[in-house]
């Protein structure tokens, strides 16, 4: 990973996406070129970035195109896309060889979970843990 050009298993699809792969090398870079063309398609369409959502059901379906023809290999990776958006957050999406995308909803309630906990209640907490550090304290010395 300190090498330049020796992680084969990640790539950028956007500024706000990127795409990590298991499997096929090679299949796997052709699904990430993919993915970039889509997002860059879409930005020069309608001038935003592309949503996760739409990103990952763009690349599911190309995906699934090389599972409907004898004649095509299917694809052998599996596709993890990451996204992020200011409006719905982190999302994490899965694609298996066969064009099927599910949806991480774990990582969106770790991201809001944290960020709705106030900076009182996290002090308050440490406040507390200090508390019961020093009653432990007190009860090893009189042991």
């Amino acid at each position: 990973m300190l090498e330049p050009g020796t992680n084969t298993r990640t790539h950028p699809v956007a500024r706000h996406a990127g795409v990590a792969l298991s499997g096929v090398a090679a299949d796997g870079r052709q699904v990430a070129l993919r993915a970039q063309g889509e997002a860059l398609g879409y930005k020069n369409t309608y001038g935003s970035p592309i949503p996760g959502k739409i990103l990952c059901d763009r690349v599911a379906s190309y995906v699934h195109a090389f599972n409907l023809y004898w004649y095509v290999r299917p694809f052998g990776c599996v596709t993890l896309l990451a996204t992020f958006d200011d409006e719905e957050g982190p999302a994490l999406y899965a694609v298996d060889p066969a064009g099927g995308a599910f949806v991480s909803s774990f990582v969106l309630v770790v991201y809001w979970s944290f960020f709705s906990c106030s900076s009182s209640f996290l002090l308050q907490g440490e406040r507390v843990g200090g508390r019961e550090r020093e009653r432990e304290r007190e009860r090893e010395r009189k042991r």
